[in-house]
């Protein structure tokens, strides 16, 4: 027992804002639903970025992507924004006491790895060049006291950790490199593994231990956050058959409106997914496929959520501890056609958040716009800790406890930001701009256009709409950005 709460922040990579039970989808996921139904499940959430790396950096230190200049998979805390690492969330929270762990993905630090390499079809001659233990004092300056990282499922082919370590102890490492060579993109077969050696499942004990070891001996009785780094269920889709095997592709909803083509003129961004995803390819029946396989692996995640509560449960702690679920940022999932991230449609740029305070609430569902950079604004807000000026996020303690929040606006605007383009959100509107020149790239009306078919940015009444959004929101922003053109491909 400590008198600050602890924190359980949970996030998996890639996974898209409503495929939960408690959604209304599918999806097998009682643990996650358990959460909200004890909680708040907040149903606007956007990401700072569809992108992982970018994501993960504005969520670590409070800053968007223009400020972090982190806005690609190549470019990282350390390099691009090192002013800002002795005020990330987990530094300020560690100077009142707190210990904090990291289980899992993490993202942020910069391997010698080949990133070409690793999504080559064919290359039959894998091997380990680099090991995240060389790299645990930077997560530490990050604010990290104990690290256990794991990479993702591709970086993994190349770069080792605790993960590919075990996996070579029961000769599995060569399997695991070659599937994954076989399958680099979207859609796979069940890889073939043993559960507890499949990659999610492997960092749920990771972290279900790790909190086994800490009721044992409790580091100097601080209270702990706990950060668990789920790698799925990103792509490729290979989790194994136990799971997928839970559905029938047959039965699962996708409708008409969510495969229409985006329109013409394309975006680059939009047009780079096209090709990757093989869109002109794309079938209904393949995107049957791809989410029975993408719900398995939600549901193996559930399944690893739900042992970490019981622990907390059968140990008096989860009466002391907020439980935060969410993610870095969606998937399209055969939305528009498309798959992966790196585009601004709804699949891709908005993610689930579900916040379980200790002893729980009664269960709410919060349909005002918030962004994942609110997240750690809020756990500083929780145990009384001023957030620094220089934090974009906005502690939304309100919208948890308050019920009477009628006339209350979290926020005016939500900004998203990936390569060299930003991405806003307003009560009324979506508005993508090229942060290089200022040209309105899409324009959605969010009450008349859900699944954001109609692209209003050529029209002139939507030039209009976006010369006034401009003004507005972006002006102070695009004119002083250094933003320079990149290859979205090598960028990833």
């Amino acid at each position: 027992m400590t008198e600050k709460p602890n924190f359980l922040i949970i996030m998996p990579d890639q996974h898209r804002h409503d495929i939960l039970g408690c959604a209304g989808k599918q999806v097998k996921t009682p643990h996650l639903d358990r959460l909200a139904s004890e909680g708040v499940r907040f149903v606007n959430t956007f990401t700072q970025s569809p992108l992982c790396v970018p994501a993960r950096a504005s969520f670590q230190t409070g800053k968007y992507v223009h400020e972090t200049h982190c806005s690609t998979n190549k470019t990282f805390i350390h390099e691009n924004c090192p002013e800002w690492i002795n005020d990330t969330f987990l530094n300020i929270l560690q100077r009142y006491g707190y210990y904090n762990v990291d289980m899992g993905k993490m993202h942020l630090i910069a391997h010698q790895d080949n990133y070409d390499a690793t999504r080559r079809v064919g290359d039959q001659n894998p091997k380990i060049i680099d090991h995240v233990k060389y790299y645990n004092s930077k997560l530490k300056e990050l604010g990290f006291d104990e690290v256990e990282t794991v990479c993702g499922k591709m970086e993994s082919t190349r770069v080792g950790s605790i993960y590919t370590d075990k996996l070579k102890e029961k000769d599995l490492l060569d399997t695991y490199q070659r599937w994954l060579r076989k399958y680099p993109i979207i859609n796979a077969e069940p890889i073939p593994l043993p559960r507890e050696y499949y990659i999610d499942y492997f960092v749920g004990d990771l972290a279900t231990n790790w909190l086994k070891r800490y009721i044992k001996k409790p580091e100097n009785n601080k209270p702990f956050c706990l950060f668990v780094g789920f790698p799925g269920p990103h792509d490729p889709f290979d989790c194994i058959e136990e799971y997928t095997k839970l559905y029938d592709p047959d039965t699962i909803e996708v409708k008409d409106e969510e495969m229409r083509r985006p329109d013409r003129p394309i975006p680059p961004y939009s047009l780079v997914s096209k090709g990757v995803s093989r869109s002109n390819k794309v079938t209904k029946e393949f995107i049957q496929d791809c989410r029975a396989k993408y719900y398995g692996n939600v549901t193996l995640i559930d399944e690893k959520v739900g042992e970490l509560v019981k622990v907390l449960e059968d140990n008096d702690l989860l009466d002391d501890t907020w439980i935060i679920y969410t993610s870095d940022h969606g998937e399209q999932l055969g939305g528009h056609k498309l798959f992966m991230k790196f585009v601004f449609y709804r699949s891709s740029v908005q993610v689930p958040l579900i916040i379980r305070p200790p002893k729980g609430i009664e269960s709410r569902i919060v349909e005002q716009d918030v962004e994942l950079i609110d997240i750690p604004a809020t756990l500083l807000d929780i145990v009384g800790i001023d957030i620094p000026e220089s934090h974009r996020g906005k502690s939304f303690l309100p919208l948890i406890f308050d019920k009477n929040t009628k006339y209350y606006q979290h926020k005016e605007l939500c900004i998203s930001q990936v390569f060299n383009y930003i991405m806003g959100v307003n009560k009324e509107w979506k508005f993508v701009f090229n942060i290089s020149n200022g040209k309105l790239l899409e324009l959605y009306n969010r009450s008349e256009d859900f699944y954001e078919n109609h692209n209003l940015a050529n029209e002139e009444e939507g030039k209009r709409t976006g010369k006034y959004l401009l003004d507005k929101y972006f002006n102070h922003i695009i004119p002083n950005s250094e933003f320079k053109p990149v290859d979205i491909l090598k960028s990833l």
